[in-house]
């Protein structure tokens, strides 16, 4: 463990400090530790572009994906077109497949 030399003072409505010490003692922790470990990890949330954060949720969803690109943009089509219906006199937008070749 890394050697604690900093002081933090933080003031707590009753309520919200017996949830913490409820929450500590659940997890066999200090009410000290378990303030350091959530701000550890609202730091490490802070880490990285929420481009990043998006692709790696994205990446670790266990989702059907079909071995032909061809067939990607054919149901990504058919999904857009399904949720987005061109109101009158404007349309639908583009297509998201492959350019047509002429």
């Amino acid at each position: 463990m890394a050697r604690l030399d900093a002081r933090l003072e933080l003031r707590l409505d009753k309520n919200t400090y017996a949830r913490l010490e409820r929450r500590a003692a659940a997890n066999h922790v200090s009410v000290a530790e378990l303030v350091r470990q959530a701000i550890a990890r609202s730091l490490a949330e802070g880490e990285g572009s929420w481009q990043e954060h998006v692709l790696e949720r994205g990446l670790s969803l266990d989702v059907p994906v079909p071995s032909d690109p061809t067939d990607l943009v054919r149901e990504l089509d058919e999904g857009y077109d399904a949720e987005v219906a061109p109101s009158p006199g404007r349309s639908a937008g583009p297509a998201l497949g492959p350019p047509d070749r002429a």
